[in-house]
């Protein structure tokens, strides 16, 4: 499990950034400064020395949050290295696939995208475009079969009986 330096944070905001990290293993740390990187610095892949930490990229999401990541310089060659970011992405893919739960959800029970909109304003606020999109999305994916029809096929009229060619 990640390292986490509580000096900054406090022990109440331990246990979410715990939930965020997931099972990452031992060799990182996320720092006093809010930056996720290794305790210690890996070696080059290009002449393999020892590299040295070298500050942090900030990536954000808007209305969800940002991540600073641990960069590495080596000293040797002049290289640049980055902390891979992919709990980062897999954490915004989860909030994205909850989302679109959540929208189609409301949409199955008749709630309109303003509605989702207003509710989501109590989680991650969000506008109507946003889960129209979402909804749209997840549905365009389903693959409905085709229908092979047999026989003869019902016209249906409206305020007339259904008649058959």
């Amino acid at each position: 499990m990640v390292q986490i330096q509580t000096k900054i944070f406090g022990t109440k905001n331990e246990s979410v950034i715990r939930d965020v990290l997931g099972d990452i293993s031992n060799e990182y740390i996320f720092d006093g400064n809010s930056v996720f990187r290794r305790i210690k610095a890996p070696t080059c892949n290009s002449c393999g020395a020892q590299m040295a930490h070298n500050g942090f990229n900030t990536y954000s999401k808007k209305n969800f949050g940002s991540i600073r990541i641990g960069k590495y310089k080596c000293q040797n060659c002049q290289s640049n290295q980055e902390e891979s970011k992919s709990f980062w992405l897999n954490s915004l893919s989860q909030i994205k696939d909850f989302f679109t739960s959540f929208a189609l959800t409301c949409r199955n029970q008749n709630v309109s995208y303003e509605g989702i909109a207003e509710i989501s304003e109590f989680l991650i606020p969000h506008g109507k475009d946003y889960f129209a999109d979402l909804c749209g999305d997840s549905l365009s994916k389903i693959d409905i079969p085709l229908m092979e029809i047999k026989g003869k096929m019902p016209i249906l009229r409206l305020c007339r009986i259904p008649h058959f060619f």
